[in-house]
Formats: structure tokens, sequence, C-alpha cells
């Protein structure tokens, strides 16, 4: 009896961690949470929808007269990251109510009663809930008084960044104050933006001070290679010495662009159009250069049109070809070629070095060209 008890128990416990290992593998456990409260003053009398919708269902809320109401979701997953839900009262218009009260208003499903205290007077909506609201209200607050501070008048473009920057600062300690939040971890994700970048730094110490016993190593990985991507992407935008990657247009069965870079060490660019006298005047200049080193592997040249019209570029190069490679920017690629390389007019001629795509000559003029070709030992003397 007592073996057979001892192997009835051993079965048991080996069940007991069987399900446990398993909770632990999946890292959820399903539950319900009761969403209730209350509408102040009772809009017994008014026409209007209550909705409460989570991230899988939508449901419409009966109120009695009292103004109480009260919705238990079953099925919500009990685990690192809660789930959110929106509320949203509306009035609906008619003739006796002219202007229709809406409110709506996002918050967490952080545990297991959440009260929520809607005032259709002052359009408002409060809750009480867990921790991670508590932390999601110190977000609101911030983004309410900084909200204010963008409102007043005669606010430069820097008065402007200087606000931003110093709510992102504020966010930033709140963050790193309560660095176990899932709120906080998902509103530094939002952090990556260009007004941010100058406190990027900030923004990576708020990353690697993350509690390591509530984030997986996945997650820290992920959001630090997102971060980093975002500051690689600004700073080549911020970076005037790095030729940005265009959409170029070509006539039928040339070389492309990117063709053209992948062959040459060096590319010396020609930014021109159509309807410019100098440049057209200083083309056969570039033509016979082209042509007296179409045999040289060091560099190539590249003409690039801009502010033309496709139909002009095509008839200028049937009648007056080129002995080198030309190609066509619609206006956003010719747009974005002027704001990276500070373009003021043209014609404009630059020395880009392929290996890493860095213009290493940004303003040569016409008759510095051949020099600035021999000062980077592309020609001989």
């Amino acid at each position: 009896m007592t073996n057979e008890l001892l192997k009835h128990t051993a079965s048991l416990l080996f069940m007991l961690f069987t399900i446990l290992a398993y909770g632990q593998k999946n890292g959820t456990e399903q539950h319900s949470i009761t969403v209730k409260g209350y509408i102040k003053p009772p809009a017994a009398s008014k026409s209007f929808t209550l909705t409460l919708k989570t991230d899988n269902d939508t449901f419409n809320l009966s109120v009695d007269n009292t103004g109480y109401f009260s919705r238990t979701i079953k099925g919500i997953a009990d685990d690192k990251h809660p789930g959110s839900a929106f509320i949203a009262y509306q009035e609906q218009h008619t003739q006796d109510l002219p202007a229709p009260v809406s409110i709506k208003r996002q918050f967490v499903l952080d545990t297991h009663i959440i009260a929520l205290h809607l005032n259709t007077t002052q359009a408002t909506i409060t809750v009480e809930g867990g921790p991670e609201n508590r932390i999601q209200d110190l977000f609101r607050e911030t983004e309410t008084v900084f909200s204010e501070k963008i409102k007043e008048k005669n606010l430069t473009p820097s008065g402007i960044q200087e606000i931003s920057t110093e709510k992102y600062l504020q966010e930033l300690a709140i963050i790193k104050k309560h660095n176990r939040s899932y709120v906080a971890f998902q509103k530094l994700k939002t952090m990556f933006r260009p007004t941010a970048y100058t406190i990027k730094d900030s923004i990576r110490d708020a990353i690697l001070q993350l509690d390591t016993s509530r984030f997986s190593q996945a997650e820290r990985d992920d959001i630090m290679k997102k971060f980093s991507d975002y500051v690689e992407k600004i700073r080549i935008k911020k970076d005037d010495s790095i030729f940005p990657d265009l959409i170029t247009d070509g006539m039928s069965g040339q070389t492309t662009f990117k063709q053209l870079a992948s062959q040459y060490p060096y590319l010396l660019i020609d930014i021109w159009a159509t309807w410019c006298g100098p440049c057209i005047r200083q083309h056969p200049f570039i033509n016979k250069l082209a042509a007296d080193n179409s045999q040289n592997k060091s560099f190539a040249i590249a003409g690039v049109a801009i502010s033309s019209k496709k139909t002009d570029w095509e008839k200028h190069l049937t009648e007056k070809p080129f002995r080198y490679e030309n190609y066509w920017l619609d206006e956003k690629q010719g747009r974005l070629l002027v704001e990276k390389v500070i373009l003021r007019g043209v014609p404009r001629y630059l020395l880009l070095r392929t290996a890493d795509n860095i213009i290493i000559e940004k303003d040569i003029e016409i008759h510095d060209i051949e020099k600035t070709l021999i000062k980077h030992k592309l020609l001989q003397r």
C-alpha cells in the first residue's frame, strides 16, 4: 500500500511539475477582468452609446438609470504584456442636443477590477486600475503640460524644439524610474523620432536600464536594434556628405545608376537641367573629358537631370548625345537630391566615392574638375 501511495504521489508531483513547466513555457494564464464605472451626471434622458474595445473584442455596454455599467471580459492573458482597452462615450446628435458630447480614453488591462469614471459635463474619463494605469497617467499629465506650452504664441521653431526636448527628457525620467513597466517600455518605442535625435544617448541609457527580470533578452535586443536603425537613419539623413539613395530613370537599355556606381570606385556627377544655359554650354567640356577617359577604370561620369520634364530630357539626349551616362529624376527624387546636397543652383559637380557612398568633393567648379581628379589620383598630370 505504501509503495502504491508513493507511486501515486510521484505521479501527481510529475503532473504538477509538467503543468508548471508548461505554464512557464507559455508565459500566459487566462483570467477575467471586470471593467465597471459610472457616468456622471446620469445620461438617462440622452441617446448615447458606450463602447468598450479590447485587443480582441468590441462590446456595447448597457447603462442603468443611475449611470452604472459593468462588463466582465474573459480570456485575458495574464502575462508580462498586459492588453489594452478603449472606452468611448458618444451622444447622438438631436434637435434637443445640438452639441453632443464625445469622450474617449485608452487604458491598460492590468488588474482584475478596473473602475472608470465618466464626467459628461467636463468631458473627462478617469481610470482606477493597477500600476500600469498609474504610470500611463504620469505620461498623460506630462503630455497635457507640454501641449499647453506648445500653444504659446510667437514660438520659434527652435523654441518648439526646446519644449519637445524638455518633454522627452521628462518622459525618459519616468521610463527610467519605472523600468519594469510595460507602458513605459511601449512609450520608449515611440521616442525614435527625428525631434528626439539630440538626446539619443539618454534614450540609449533608458534602454540599457530596462529591468532584465521583466523583459526578455530578445525584447531588449529587439528594441536596441530598432533604436540603432533609427539613429543610423537619422544620421544618414542629416549627413550631407552621404549621397542619397535615388530612384533614377534612364534611357531604354542603358546601365542603371546603381550598376554604374558598382563598376567604378568614383563617379563624377554632373547635376544639370534642360533649361539651364550654363549647364548646356559646359557639356562639351564634360563630353570631351568622358571621351578622353573612356578606358579609365578609376572613375566614370554620370549626368543627373533635375527640375526638368522627362520629354525635354529625352529630346535633349536624342538631339545632343552625351558621351557619358545620363539619368533623369522626377520631382520627388529631385527634391531629395536638392535637400541632401544643399543644392542652390545648377550646374553642380560632385565627386562620389562609391564604396561608402560619400561625397568627397561637394562643389567643384568647371575649371577645377581636372585638378580635383588629379588630386584624388584619378587622372595623371
